[in-house]
């Protein structure tokens, strides 16, 4: 091995270890205005809906942007589009608490949708650019439990920080915007390191309209397409339990409060951390696919489960299971995606906007239809089983393409 091989093998790390920093953030910013609702729906006298109207902003821009984003990366790489949206994202925080008014929090919170997919869509092109085939699945777990840190830190360390600023939401905030700005300060450090500009590259020599003609080609093969409804079926699940899971249990026969019932909802994360950083290990020695297959059909068994909960210990399998779900398919699925026949370092940006702009639609229609069901059944045992038969129908999806690469995937258009 070289000198110049030896320090791109140490410095990976380094990139990884910085992009991780940049996504937990993101996720403790977003899991954080949950734990914040009920002060400022009373200090800026917001109605429910208007809450609910806030709270959906970023998910929307989210949506629209994460294909041009993804061309953006492909275009000019991911130094300082990450960069860019790690900066976005402390600029929203900021934003919020300063807010006076709905309009003010609303705008606040869509920036935080557009700095978003700078950073969920540039994590797989920077494992795709940095590291090797065998290494991807570690890198990508790593990052995905960096997630679930900070889905736990934006949970938890909220209600520990405000009493230290003296009951203020808004100065809680600005600590957060204070983190998020380090976390971009690290990251600017990092890729002017002569070692990140001389192995890291930099802008495409292809043009904008030759990089979206190649994800439009990706877009017409069948594979392709299956992978991308796997992706509303896969966000579906997930958000339909991550939005739902607290009012479930509390709603379950064990008498547990609402405050006991948070605690129990916080179980998945722990659980999600290890299994984001667990399972990606096999896939070089099982495959993508059959693990996805493994997997939803666990997420069918942990639907039944709770749908059918006899005992606390029943409920607590459960529980555990949707955690290995939650925190196994992103690095898993993304894996696939980053894996097909015509996805290159030169088009991963695009492909993985694709990925995550329909991955959302379903993420969007999770807890609507959950809740629709729930509401017309009135429990959670209908959409329980209902949510079950999609898992069921996504693993049969997984086996069709499994199928298709053992010798019948359709070829990739040259």
């Amino acid at each position: 091995m070289s000198s110049t091989d030896s320090h791109h093998t140490y410095f990976r790390w380094v990139m990884l270890a910085g992009v991780s920093l940049l996504y937990c953030c993101f996720a403790m910013v977003h899991f954080s205005t949950s734990s914040l609702a009920a002060l400022m729906i009373q200090d800026l006298n917001l109605s429910l809906s208007e809450m609910g109207n806030v709270m959906g902003a970023w998910p929307m821009a989210y949506i629209l942007l994460s294909i041009p984003v993804g061309l953006l990366l492909d275009r000019f790489g991911i130094r300082y589009m990450l960069l860019l949206g790690i900066a976005a994202v402390a600029v929203s925080v900021y934003m919020r608490s300063t807010a006076t008014n709905y309009e003010e929090m609303f705008f606040a919170i869509l920036i935080f949708g557009i700095g978003a997919p700078f950073i969920s869509v540039g994590v797989p092109k920077l494992v795709r650019e940095w590291f090797a085939y065998e290494q991807r699945g570690i890198a990508l777990g790593i990052c995905i439990s960096m997630t679930a840190l900070g889905s736990i830190l934006g949970l938890t360390l909220t209600h520990e920080l405000i009493p230290l600023f003296d009951g203020s939401w808004r100065l809680t905030l600005k600590f957060y915007a204070t983190i998020c700005t380090l976390a971009a300060l690290i990251w600017l450090l990092i890729i002017f390191h002569p070692l990140c500009r001389l192995n890291a590259k930099g802008k495409s020599e292809e043009t904008m309209a030759e990089i979206f003609s190649a994800c439009l080609q990706l877009l017409r093969t069948p594979t392709t397409q299956a992978i991308l409804i796997l992706g509303v079926g896969m966000f579906f699940y997930m958000h339909a339990t991550i939005n739902w899971l607290p009012k479930l249990i509390a709603d379950s026969n064990f008498g547990l409060s609402v405050a006991s019932a948070a605690y129990w909802a916080s179980l998945p994360i722990f659980v999600g951390m290890l299994s984001a950083f667990i399972v990606p290990k096999f896939i070089s020695k099982v495959g993508e696919i059959k693990i996805l297959t493994i997997l939803f059909l666990i997420a069918c068994t942990s639907c039944l489960l709770m749908s059918t909960s006899i005992s606390i210990i029943i409920l607590f399998t459960a529980l555990a299971l949707v955690g290995v779900v939650r925190g196994a398919i992103p690095p898993v699925s993304v894996l696939l995606l980053m894996h097909l026949p015509g996805v290159t370092q030169k088009n991963i940006g695009a492909a993985t906007g694709l990925f995550f702009a329909f991955g959302q639609i379903g993420g969007s229609m999770g807890p609507i239809t959950f809740g629709y069901l729930a509401e017309e059944s009135g429990g959670f045992d209908i959409p329980l089983y209902f949510l079950a038969g999609v898992c069921i129908v996504l693993a049969l999806m997984s086996i069709n393409i499994a199928r298709r690469k053992e010798g019948k995937m359709d070829k990739f258009v040259e």
